[in-house]
């Protein structure tokens, strides 16, 4: 699916550079010569810039599915996480402070990927147009989710290891 889009995407592009860089495609008068017959030069240019603002929302919803993804696939994680901590604190009961040190870093961990999730979850805005600014704060999410994921599980790993 995706490279059927991408491939309509650079046909498209293709199409306006094309009508763009060549001159002779549009004529003296008012009209544009296509396969189909004559088409007025205004509805023309109106449906070229409307297929632009359309592929550029293609890509906002395309970048918005990666962010998803990414965020589907750690916040099921949470609920382990927090089982984790409690079963950390469980054995740092019984350990000296130096001895429980590594488990209350773990603990710390958890919680900072906890508190990253929900702080990146409470942040987050789909765009709801199609702009530059759009695609840079969603490069700017994608990179703060993949960053969260990190955390959780570098955290989780980290865990993990020490109750074993």
């Amino acid at each position: 699916m995706r490279q059927a889009i991408e491939s309509a995407r650079i046909q498209f592009i293709s199409v306006i550079q094309i009508s763009i860089l060549n001159p002779r495609l549009l004529e003296r008068r008012t009209y544009l010569r296509t396969k189909s017959g004559i088409m007025n030069r205004n509805f023309y240019w109106i449906t070229v810039f409307l297929l632009a603002l359309s592929a550029c929302g293609d890509q906002v919803q395309s970048m918005h599915d990666d962010i998803m993804v990414i965020h589907d696939a750690v916040m099921p994680r949470m609920g382990e996480m927090h089982q984790l901590r409690v079963s950390l604190e469980d054995r740092m009961k019984d350990l000296d402070s130096l001895a429980a040190l590594p488990y209350h870093q773990a603990i710390l961990d958890l919680r900072s990927g906890e508190e990253m999730m929900w702080t990146w979850m409470n942040e987050y805005r789909k765009p709801e147009e199609s702009s530059p600014e759009s695609i840079d704060y969603l490069r700017s999410e994608h990179t703060k989710i993949s960053e969260v994921a990190n955390q959780m599980t570098t955290s989780i790993d980290r865990a993990n290891k020490l109750l074993q």
